[in-house]
């Protein structure tokens, strides 16, 4: 996986704090307008996040949360005490959003852009802002970990002032070694404390599971553009998977067995768990 070593860095930090994947070219009028439509969107849900925030508000909060995220969110997650550190930074807030830059980063093969929504000052060098991501080139923008991050003024102006036209920037050679590798093999494994692994056996994927807990709480088996994933939530699993562009939830949470009985027959290439379990569009 790689990603902006400032903001991608940032990110993955956030995941594992709270329990529960630029080269700008204008090529038309219509593309400038497309930028800027994703922009405005990446303010308003930046906004909507922050005042979700401040009033404790699980609704809008999860209407705004990437979907593994959304099944971590409840009343008791205003008291998680990493949630409460973070959410200090909004006692700064006057209602606006000073500016928002943004870059991209690539995830388990994917292009994903991020926006880094700067919204109060902390201290001299640093800054407080919402970190966004979007894989549809900002038509639609969710956060991740807690979204609320700090970094440095000089970390921020590194980042672009515009949004990519496509989404895309020129691919590097570690880039191109990814892609390679991504090639020569069918599954790969994320998890939520930011290890990967290509090609990945069966036995090392029961291992993962079993490793999942509070701080490290999901993991996702990725096959070329479909995958599964689970997040443990209070010694069980919530489960979805997608497949051909649609995204299906298990109807009932389910055991550490049954979810390592699944992630194997998913990973055998068997499909007798379509109907062993009851799915529910997502």
């Amino acid at each position: 996986m790689v990603f902006n070593e400032n903001i991608g860095g940032i990110i993955m930090r956030k995941l594992k704090k709270i329990k529960l994947p630029v080269v700008i070219i204008v090529f038309s009028l219509f593309t400038i307008v497309a930028c800027s439509r994703g922009e405005n969107v990446a303010t308003d849900v930046a906004k909507e996040v922050l005042y979700a925030y401040k009033n404790q508000d699980v609704k809008l909060l999860k209407k705004n949360a990437s979907g593994i995220v959304k099944y971590t969110i409840s009343p008791s997650y205003f008291e998680d005490k990493s949630v409460q550190d973070d959410a200090k930074a909004i006692d700064e807030w006057d209602g606006t959003i000073k500016e928002v830059r943004y870059d991209t980063a690539n995830i388990m093969g994917k292009k994903m852009v991020l926006a880094t929504a700067y919204f109060a000052d902390a201290g001299p060098d640093k800054i407080y802002a919402v970190v966004l991501s979007s894989l549809d080139n900002g038509k639609n923008w969710v956060f991740v970990g807690t979204g609320l991050a700090k970094l440095t003024k000089e970390e921020f102006k590194q980042l672009s002032k515009t949004m990519p036209a496509d989404g895309a920037k020129k691919e590097s050679k570690v880039d191109e070694a990814d892609k390679e590798t991504a090639t020569r093999t069918n599954f790969s494994a994320e998890l939520a404390n930011g290890d990967t692994f290509d090609n990945i056996s069966e036995e090392k994927l029961v291992e993962c599971i079993n490793s999942l807990d509070d701080d490290n709480f999901f993991i996702i088996l990725k096959n070329k553009e479909d995958f599964i994933q689970a997040a443990f939530s209070d010694g069980d699993f919530v489960v979805q998977y997608k497949e051909d562009g649609k995204q299906f939830s298990a109807e009932k949470v389910l055991t550490k067995e049954e979810t390592i009985q699944l992630f194997k027959d998913y990973h055998q290439g068997k499909d007798n768990w379509k109907t062993e379990i009851v799915w529910v569009d997502f």
